[in-house]
Parts: C-alpha cells; structure tokens; sequence
C-alpha cells in the first residue's frame, strides 16, 4: 500500500501550503495504523515528535506539539 505524505505551516489554525514537503511511503497490505504514522514520521522527520493524531476517513492528521505545522497520509489507489 502507497501513501503520500506531506507537511505544510498553519495559518489562523488551517493548512497554508505557503511551503509543503511532499514524500511517498509503501507499507504492507493490511498494516496498522500506527504503523503507518511510524513510517509517516519517520519519511517527515518528526519521529521525535509527540503529535495529536485525528483520523478523517481514510486520511489522517498529524499535529506536532509545539510546533506551527500540520501533517496529511493520504492513501494513493
């Protein structure tokens, strides 16, 4: 399973896309999701950050404490 990972600023509270870094990750088939936020950070660079972790249908969201930025994983069919 692919997925697009990317991390972009927050203005006011909402995605800004003023900059966004952009990376794709493949996992096994039937992986978890804590797996796949594992590997999203790890792509990222912020495996060392806590994060508050929201689940939106199939895409989930990562916020980092402390810091102004907002994370997507987004499956790719």
């Amino acid at each position: 399973m692919k997925y697009q990972v990317e991390l972009t600023d927050l203005f006011c509270g909402e995605a800004n896309y003023s900059w966004c870094n952009r990376y794709e990750i493949s996992l096994k088939a039937g992986a978890s999701e804590l797996a796949t936020v594992r590997a999203a950070k790890v792509a990222l660079g912020i495996n060392g950050c806590r994060c508050k972790r929201e689940a939106w249908g199939e895409t989930i969201t990562l916020k980092p404490y402390g810091s102004l930025t907002i994370a997507f994983i987004t499956p790719i069919y």
